[in-house]
């Protein structure tokens, strides 16, 4: 509330609190709770980094259609490694080992030769500088079989939510599925999870597949969408 209160020949302007505020003791200082000010801390990286990511994929040339998805990979993931990398953020689950189980969809993008996916990871218990090794294979209902492995890198944003870069190669045999023109590609993708307060995880993910034309002329590439369910071993086999 505004109050003016006339003094001699001039006025002097008071604020008092409204009905029903609480009187604020002499000397303090209005500041937002720690809660508010983490919450509005992560609300402007995020949207920081969501504009850095808009910009550089505007000034960046305009790659073909075939080759836009492992661009947008590769920027969100190199943004996602600066973030965590300069920020030194925290990272709970680095001595922690994860089996990972899921199913999704093969090719979802190009739907040339579409179908079901089914995959089984290994995570280590241990981190290379900030990175996790990770190991696991997946099947497709064409038959297709794959193995791979790689490095991941976790940026816990919150207590909660984890956004994970992972690439490595993979070894691809397409059975009565899609060709990718050689057995040999590169696997990237971005993960994102929430994490049960118990360290369990519940990620939705996304990768690409593909040799750039490092084996062959054919290069088709291809992505796949998951769902997956991240154990901790201790969950499994005890401490």
């Amino acid at each position: 509330m505004i109050n003016v209160a006339w003094q001699g020949a001039g006025a002097r302007l008071e604020l008092r609190p409204g009905a029903g505020a609480r009187p604020r003791r002499p000397g303090a200082r209005l500041t937002l709770g720690r809660r508010d000010q983490v919450g509005e801390f992560m609300v402007r990286r995020i949207l920081l980094s969501l504009a850095v990511v808009a910009m550089a994929w505007n000034l960046a040339p305009k790659p073909a259609k075939a080759d836009a998805i492992p661009s947008i990979i590769g920027i969100i993931g190199g943004l996602e490694l600066i973030w965590g990398i300069a920020d030194d953020t925290a990272q709970p689950d680095k001595n922690r080992g994860y089996l990972v189980g899921g199913g999704g969809y093969f090719d979802v993008v190009q739907r040339e030769n579409g179908a079901g996916e089914f995959r089984v990871e290994v995570q280590a218990p241990f981190q290379l500088w900030r990175f996790k090794p990770i190991i696991g294979v997946f099947g497709t209902s064409d038959s297709a079989v794959a193995g791979y492995f790689g490095l991941q890198h976790d940026l816990n944003i919150t207590d909660n939510l984890v956004l994970s870069v992972n690439t490595g190669p993979a070894f691809y045999a397409a059975g009565d599925g899609k060709h990718l023109g050689s057995w040999a590609v590169l696997r990237s993708g971005l993960e994102i999870a929430y994490r049960f307060d118990n360290a369990w995880r519940l990620t939705g993910t996304f990768h690409h597949m593909s040799h750039g034309k490092v084996f062959s002329d054919r290069n088709p590439g291809e992505e796949d969408a998951a769902v997956t369910l991240s154990i901790p071993f201790e969950s499994l086999f005890g401490k």
